[in-house]
């Protein structure tokens, strides 16, 4: 792989694979309402036009320093994916898709630090940025005497000032709910509409 022109991310790193396997996609998941993502969505609609189909997931060693490196890595995997015909590896849509772990460690450290997963980023763009945020907020949390905690993240959460936004709107939610159990019992979380020969069909309840 062949890094852009600097310092440390000149010339070539080698980056490993540890493993590649197989599987069959599961569908596709399309929230509905405000900006499509789920956290803002009013209900969910659930595509299996393309469950099924052969999707292969290839995982690289820790080997990736910077977020140019792993904008530089899949650059060159698509580029090998494409020229070989495994895939039309489009990002926009979906056929191709990247999910960074990312970890911070002291100068020097061989010990990795503690991952958070960074889900379905969908450009270079998107994964750059978002590792870069993401390695701003771990230094920020250990620089402040906090502890990192393992999750998984959406890229969306991975920009600057959204996740605490989402926090603090996932709290008053979840006060909402509390109360509504609280006066009429078990509430449903959402609606979800399947897809059945191509027609939505609205939940039974």
């Amino acid at each position: 792989m062949r890094g852009s022109s600097g310092s440390e991310k000149s010339g070539c790193a080698r980056i490993g694979i540890e493993r590649a396997h197989l599987e069959e996609d599961t569908g596709k998941t399309i929230h509905v309402g405000g900006g499509g993502r789920i956290h803002e969505a009013n209900y969910s609609l659930v595509d299996y036009n393309r469950a099924g189909v052969p999707l292969m997931e290839i995982v690289s060693r820790p080997d990736i320093r910077s977020a140019e490196q792993a904008r530089a890595y899949v650059s060159e995997l698509r580029a090998v994916l494409q020229a070989i015909g495994a895939s039309d590896v489009k990002l926009e849509e979906g056929s191709m898709r990247v999910d960074a772990n990312v970890s911070v460690r002291p100068r020097g450290s061989s010990e990795l630090g503690v991952k958070v997963e960074i889900k379905n980023m969908n450009s270079l763009r998107s994964l750059g940025r978002a590792i870069d945020s993401e390695i701003e907020r771990q230094i920020a949390v250990l620089t402040s005497g906090e502890r990192l905690v393992q999750e998984t993240r959406h890229q969306l959460l991975a920009r600057p000032g959204l996740a605490e936004q989402e926090h603090r709107r996932v709290q008053i939610q979840h006060a909402i709910d509390d109360q509504q159990r609280a006066t009429h019992g078990e509430l449903r979380s959402g609606a979800r509409i399947v897809r059945r020969g191509g027609r939505a069909r609205p939940p039974p309840w």
